[in-house]
């Protein structure tokens, strides 16, 4: 039986986990919190830890128990982590795998590889996970303007609140989201 250690995203890890339960696996999921967790299949193969590790974290527990390979399943903003996850594989010789989704139509959509929206002008919608939240706050008339959509949880509504954007704008809603669910929010923020 092969032994899987997967961090995973509340989107990404699903349709993961989906196709290897299947097989002869094992695997031990690393997810950020309690709503990943419930959202989860119920199953005696799969040992769930909820809570966020840092490097130290991860690599004592990859050097703690014998792994076949490590697969990063986390969200694709979660920078942080996937370095984490890759220094900590790096370190325990482990084997690392990183999900990917595949590339979205990003047709009449501007993309920008920064928080740096002050100079475009125009509304955002902001699907980067309330984690990343308050560098939005730096952008000009950022109340106006930003539209994040987040997990339905009270912390991540309250974060948003506390930060500032306006309760009219927040979306809580919990992916995968399709193309039309994408095109009709584009449409609905402007």
């Amino acid at each position: 039986m092969k032994r899987l250690l997967i961090f995973g995203g509340t989107a990404d890890s699903h349709p993961l986990l989906d196709w290897l339960l299947p097989f002869n696996v094992r695997v031990t999921l690393c997810v950020a919190s309690d709503y990943a967790k419930a959202l989860l299949p119920s199953t005696d193969k799969i040992q769930i830890r909820v809570g966020r590790l840092d490097a130290a974290d991860m690599a004592a527990l990859m050097h703690g128990q014998h792994f076949d390979c490590v697969i990063d399943a986390t969200h694709p903003y979660a920078e942080e982590a996937t370095r984490n996850i890759r220094s900590a594989a790096r370190q325990s010789g482990l084997l690392y795998f990183r999900l990917l989704r595949p590339p979205g139509d990003e047709r009449g959509c501007a993309i920008v590889p920064s928080v740096g929206l002050d100079k475009r002008g125009g509304r955002v919608l902001i699907a980067t996970g309330s984690k990343e939240l308050a560098a939005y706050t730096r952008v000009k008339d950022f109340a106006e303007r930003c539209y994040p959509r987040v997990l339905p949880t009270a912390g991540a509504i309250e974060q948003c609140v506390a930060l500032g954007f306006r309760q009219s704008h927040i979306i809580a809603m919990q992916g995968p989201f399709s193309e039309a669910l994408n095109i009709a929010l584009f449409r609905a923020t402007g």
